[in-house]
């Protein structure tokens, strides 16, 4: 837990701002879905809410954690080759001999990075405890 919060303590003023932001975000789609697109709230609207957002946060963290580590990087050098094949005439410089160079270059940039992909998962977390806890509500009002 200790190493966990020294990654959310990298950029912590980003890290709060998405975790606002997110929050703000969350809360406002949980209501709106509530309360705007049916014409009586229930628990097993509040659950179904919950678990959309949480479904959307878990997904949206799980592909920012999974880029964190690299896992695109072979697309993105694709990408980057792609764009010295079509700039060829500009004499443009090459920054990357090959695919381990890249790879290379984007961990050290990465290394020191921020780790972005946490408030993403801590909001998903929150919000799928609180999709359960509708739910067993919903279970106990029947």
């Amino acid at each position: 837990m200790k190493k966990l919060m020294n990654k959310f303590r990298a950029d912590l003023l980003t890290n709060i701002i998405l975790l606002l932001g997110g929050l703000v975000i969350g809360v406002g789609f949980f209501f709106l879905y509530i309360y705007v697109l049916y014409p009586s709230p229930s628990f097993n609207l509040m659950s179904d809410a919950a678990f959309i957002l949480a479904a959307i946060f878990l997904s949206i963290g799980g592909l920012l954690a999974v880029s964190h580590i690299g896992f695109f990087d072979t697309i993105g050098y694709g990408f980057a080759k792609m764009g010295n094949i079509f700039f060829r005439p500009l004499k443009m410089e090459k920054k990357y001999n090959d695919l381990i160079d890249y790879k290379e270059q984007k961990y050290e940039k990465r290394k020191d990075h921020g780790f972005y992909y946490l408030p993403f998962l801590f909001l998903g977390l929150l919000f799928l405890v609180t999709a359960v806890v509708f739910y067993f509500l919903f279970l106990n009002a029947l």
